[in-house]
């Protein structure tokens, strides 16, 4: 089985990278079927501004998937712990959940080409060590033609819809 990627053209993201690489998530095409987004890691402590962080993974699944989510978490985890957990999720078991994979750019940058109420995670592997891991999954609503914006900091992921 092979995992349905949500990916940009490599002309069209070259291109945008030679115009500035600014990382806006605006710089992507949108469609009616899906969002484009960025990936952000924040910082509690004063005068450490928020950074694009790039690489790795954002996966979504279907939200009936949270059951073996919570058992990929490990046992006694609750779905509000999700955003803090940390765990292995093999690409494999991402395709037999029926998941949807976006490459995140050097940008922070990405494009799913999925919207409603899912589960989204971002999976990264230089965390572990070149083993593909979760670091944090929460649900949220991907509106259609939105524009997103993916956290992860000390309040765990978060997914925030931007206007």
């Amino acid at each position: 089985m092979s995992i349905r990627r949500s990916a940009v053209a490599v002309p069209v993201v070259l291109g945008l990278l030679a115009l500035g690489g600014c990382g806006q998530p605006r710089d992507l095409p949108t469609s009616d079927d899906g969002v484009v987004g960025t990936v952000v890691a924040v910082s509690d402590v004063s005068g450490i501004p928020d950074a694009p962080d790039p690489d790795g993974w954002v996966v979504t699944l279907p939200t009936a998937a949270v059951d073996d989510v919570l058992a990929l978490a490990g046992e006694g985890t609750l779905e509000r712990e999700l955003r803090y957990s940390r765990f292995t999720m093999a690409p494999e078991t991402v395709d037999e959940l029926g998941g949807t994979v976006a490459e995140v750019d050097g940008a922070g940058r990405f494009r799913l080409d999925v919207v409603g109420e899912r589960l989204v995670c971002r999976l990264s592997a230089s965390r572990w060590n070149g083993e593909v891991g979760a670091a944090g999954c929460v649900r949220a609503d991907l509106p259609a033609g939105g524009v997103v914006r993916v956290t992860l900091g000390e309040a765990g992921l978060a997914v925030e819809v931007e206007t």
